[in-house]
């Protein structure tokens, strides 16, 4: 498909994002280094230091407990990704730093 075309698309689909346009007139007529350029700032295989979006492990706070073991969840899978590794909540390690995150973790750790 021509770069050209590209351009045009998504310079007309992001014609009100002040952030994105600005990106898009850098890359004058490159669609493909336009199209580049946005998804480098969020896709996780284009990200430069993918490690930095896993830096610490979610806890709780205000979420039900299957709020929580979805975000915990989705972080080990994200992690997994980055570090190619297979990590899951069923891994005795993952298990311990997952109730350790928790509203009541002493609760837990003592009586269950």
């Amino acid at each position: 498909m021509d770069t050209q075309v590209i351009w045009d698309v998504i310079y007309t689909v992001f014609a009100k994002h002040d952030h994105y346009r600005h990106i898009i007139e850098l890359n004058d007529g490159k669609g493909d280094e336009a199209l580049q350029s946005i998804l480098a700032q969020s896709h996780l295989a284009l990200i430069q230091v993918p490690s930095m979006l896993v830096t610490s492990r979610p806890t709780q706070q205000n979420l039900t407990l299957l709020e929580y073991w979805k975000k915990y969840n989705h972080y080990i899978m994200l992690r997994a990704y980055i570090e190619s590794n297979r990590h899951t909540l069923h891994d005795k390690y993952e298990r311990e730093h997952f109730i350790t995150g928790c509203k009541y973790s002493t609760f837990l750790q003592t009586k269950i």
